[in-house]
């Protein structure tokens, strides 16, 4: 590491760690799924070790398995490393709060030493600089990954003693204050889901825009169809209730599972759900020919379902092929709606499907198999949908995108806030071990005498004996 500041040194994590104080997680036997419990010792993985900041989920294993992984142990202070992920390496210091604990694999724990601040050893692994320095030891395309001896051997920029104080200072200062408006950035982001949610109820309630007792009533719209509105439903004048499965041009259709292939026809990926539209860019190549994806094209006015996701908020969600554009066919992860016209405006259905109102009928009525949950066609023909009068529909769907619209530049801005933060994390990380976030101090004690003593004093340990790693 050159271009450092007088009297800056650069080090390896290893040189400025205590003795034994580098080491990552029991591998294989040693700590397998029946060796959790729902409570006591705690274990870090992955999930705990955020972008400078622990995150508290918890795992525990018992105190008699803990006493036999004690080469493990995390204490307050410690430097927890991720091996695996984005963003390496990505560190965080042990929290005060986590009492006993070990590291799992895919975890390190590096102990700083005692002449060195752990804070400033976490913000430094966690530099633009260090970052990019680790590049060409990263292992792994799908799952980046660093190893014990890389980081063992990272170079690190290391200030003197007093500077390192006043750098620490600085971060913590200037995060804070990112901290104050990301949070009421976040906020923000809240309270725009709540406009948006309330824009679909006073929508759905016909609240949204005024009735006109001269449009075509939607009984009217049901009985062209041949279906009858459901009785009971307090509904707006005009409007009436109806089943999914009364306003279909014909039946549900699942899609086909194929699988990729270069050069195939091209089919959607369960990533084309966006935002209550179809993008059909989001798509794959399969093993089949246009012939066999010919049952399964989508075409503007087909309406998307998902069939399964882990996450109970998703499954069920939909989408509206907007257009008709290059010929694309629709996987068995997605479910096929075709409505009759005229009945219901297939742009207010994707409206409508994404409301509380539907989702409280999908969510009620999923089945979960093994921690993924499910909906299928019936349970979707069942779903009630309130039918607005034909005329108002029209009206409703042009005033729900433009409330929308502004909506989503809201989030936008959010977003764009929210990117610029995260930029500024970036500056003042690369200036602070730069030398260019606090001012030198020409009386510090040069970081060479603090890694001089360092060395002595580990060079003076007796040296442990090396044991094999237990396999089993």
């Amino acid at each position: 590491m050159t271009g450092l500041p007088k009297g800056w040194v650069s080090a390896t994590v290893d040189e400025l760690s205590a003795p034994r104080g580098v080491t990552d997680g029991p591998f294989g036997s040693n700590l397998k799924t029946q060796h959790y419990t729902a409570a006591g010792p705690r274990v870090v993985r992955l999930q705990n070790i955020g972008d400078g900041r622990f995150v508290d989920e918890r795992a525990h294993i018992d105190e008699a398995h803990f006493e036999r992984l004690t080469k493990h142990e995390v204490v307050d202070g410690d430097v927890l490393v991720a091996s695996l992920g984005e963003l390496l390496p990505r560190a965080c210091l042990a929290p005060e709060s986590l009492g006993p604990a070990i590291v799992k694999a895919d975890c390190i724990r590096v102990r700083p030493h005692s002449e060195l601040s752990g804070t400033y050893l976490m913000w430094a692994l966690n530099s633009p600089d260090v970052r990019a320095s680790v590049g060409s030891s990263i292992k792994g395309v799908g799952r980046p990954r660093i190893n014990l001896g890389d980081l063992r051997r990272l170079q690190i920029p290391v200030a003197p003693t007093a500077e390192q104080e006043r750098i620490v200072t600085a971060i913590e200062e200037a995060f804070s204050k990112l901290d104050a408006g990301e949070a009421g950035l976040r906020t923000v982001r809240q309270l725009l889901k709540r406009m948006r949610d309330a824009i679909l109820t006073a929508a759905v309630t016909g609240r949204l825009v005024p009735q006109d007792p001269t449009d075509t009533p939607a009984a009217k719209l049901l009985a062209d169809l041949g279906a009858e509105p459901v009785e009971g439903a307090d509904l707006p004048s005009g409007w009436a209730l109806a089943r999914a499965v009364d306003l279909l041009a014909e039946p549900l259709a699942n899609g086909r599972s194929v699988r990729s292939q270069t050069g195939g026809f091209p089919v959607l990926r369960l990533t084309c759900l966006k935002e209550g539209t179809i993008d059909r860019r989001e798509t794959k190549e399969g093993e089949w020919t246009a012939e066999d994806a010919a049952p399964y094209l989508v075409r503007a006015g087909d309406f998307l379902i998902s069939r399964g996701n882990g996450s109970l908020a998703l499954v069920g969600r939909g989408g509206l092929v907007v257009d008709d554009g290059p010929p694309v066919a629709y996987p068995d992860t997605l479910i096929r709606m075709r409505l009759a016209a005229p009945a219901l405006e297939p742009r207010l259905l994707a409206i409508w499907w994404n409301s509380a109102v539907v989702r409280r009928q999908l969510e009620g009525a999923t089945r979960t198999t093994a921690g993924i949950y499910k909906v299928n066609q019936s349970m979707i023909e069942s779903v009630m949908l309130p039918i607005p009068a034909w005329e108002e529909q029209a009206r409703l769907v042009s005033e729900v995108e433009r409330q929308i619209s502004f909506v989503d530049a809201c989030g936008r801005a959010v977003d764009v806030g929210l990117a610029r933060s995260a930029g500024l994390r970036r500056s003042v990380l690369k200036a602070a071990f730069e030398g260019r976030l606090v001012s030198q101090d020409p009386s510090d004690e040069p970081a060479s005498v603090l890694l001089d003593r360092i060395r002595a004093e580990r060079s003076a340990q007796p040296v442990a004996k090396r044991r094999a790693r237990q396999t089993a």
